[in-house]
């Protein structure tokens, strides 16, 4: 690119921001003229607030500007078009936001896959459970809740007297599915020579995936907001070898029937390595499932759940070397974690686990 054509660009983009900003501040302007006044005669205004929003890019800061929040994925795929840094919104792989610093002073990212919540306040959180009168116990389950730092203090100052139930796995068998569910969403297979071996990225000390597992680091935050006795840790295995025993013990602590007996036949959630790429992006696909399920019946959604999980094959095991890194990360939380829940957690060591 020639220097008057660069020059060109960077005046177009320019004024491109500036017809936007003169557009944005006509319609606050136009906004700001409903009629309406106060009790001192003061006509209201409805004023936009601005925060800055660094962009980074492969980690490195690009640019600080400022915006009214909201939206900020699609600002940065602007920005970045604009300044002829990607050409098309598809270059970006992976959109995430900042989630504070680690011991190091390092900036830590959040999911690698971007999580829209559409609730954004309290009453539109209620309405979510507006079908729920005279139940004896109303809740939800969200498995981001344990690995966001601020969700246990939020949660205690709209719901002091919640009971928190929470399902631990061997936090190396956790990385290791929740990998492969990375995968899976975008497509993407399991290479071995690639994703099983000591360097593969995953399974560094500082990755997502380590990070989410270290328990006692998430859980402590909760029992510093709650008394011990609203916590309910159960383990997966225990989950997994008994269902009924382990889900009716969950039915005592909230203080509802625990003579009922759920649906244990239908799988959800299942992991592994799809035989068929194709056939498993079809199945969880969100715009059909949105589309087609408030028209199946729920025994037909089923069948298509066990369709899926017919789909899937047992994951390669981890290699000795690699499943003896992953637990040298967790070692110290493990010992963190059985003094926090008082459980003997030492079969997560084993390699066998």
């Amino acid at each position: 690119m020639s220097r008057a054509d660069f020059l060109l660009s960077f005046l177009l983009s320019r004024l491109l921001f500036l017809a936007l900003g003169l557009a944005a501040f006509l319609g606050f302007a136009a906004l700001g003229s409903v009629p309406g006044r106060a009790a001192g005669g003061a006509l209201l205004k409805a004023l936009a607030a601005e925060e800055p929003l660094e962009l980074r890019v492969a980690g490195k800061p690009l640019a600080v500007t400022m915006r009214t929040p909201g939206h900020d994925v699609e600002l940065a795929h602007g920005f970045l078009l604009t300044e002829g840094v990607i050409g098309h919104p598809g270059d970006v792989s992976t959109a995430r936001y900042c989630d504070g610093v680690d011991e190091a002073g390092r900036l830590r990212y959040g999911d690698p896959q971007l999580h829209r919540f559409p609730v954004r306040s309290l009453d539109a959180y209620e309405r979510l459970f507006a079908d729920a009168d005279g139940a004896t116990a109303v809740g939800e389950i969200s498995p981001i809740y344990l690995e966001c730092p601020q969700a246990a203090g939020r949660m205690a100052g709209l719901l002091p007297d919640a009971q928190i139930i929470c399902v631990l796995r061997n936090p190396v068998d956790r990385a290791y599915s929740d990998y492969q569910m990375y995968l899976r969403t975008r497509g993407r297979r399991l290479d071995p020579e690639r994703d099983l071996t000591v360097d593969a990225p995953w399974a560094q000390a500082d990755s997502h995936w380590v990070r989410v597992g270290r328990y006692h680091q998430h859980l402590t935050r909760y029992y510093a907001a709650y008394r011990p006795e609203q916590i309910h840790v159960q383990l997966f295995d225990e989950l997994r070898s008994d269902t009924t025993a382990a889900v009716q013990a969950i039915y005592r602590a909230l203080g509802v029937d625990d003579t009922f007996v759920p649906d244990l036949d239908t799988p959800h959630n299942v992991g592994g390595v799809p035989a068929n790429m194709a056939f498993e992006r079809v199945l969880t696909s969100k715009r059909i499932k949105r589309t087609v399920e408030p028209w199946i019946p729920r025994r037909l959604g089923n069948l298509a759940r066990r369709v899926r999980t017919a789909n899937l094959q047992r994951p390669p095991a981890l290699p000795d070397p690699l499943r003896a890194q992953l637990t040298d990360h967790f070692r110290a939380d493990i010992a963190g974690t059985e003094a926090l829940i008082g459980r003997d957690l030492q079969h997560w060591l084993s390699s066998d686990s």
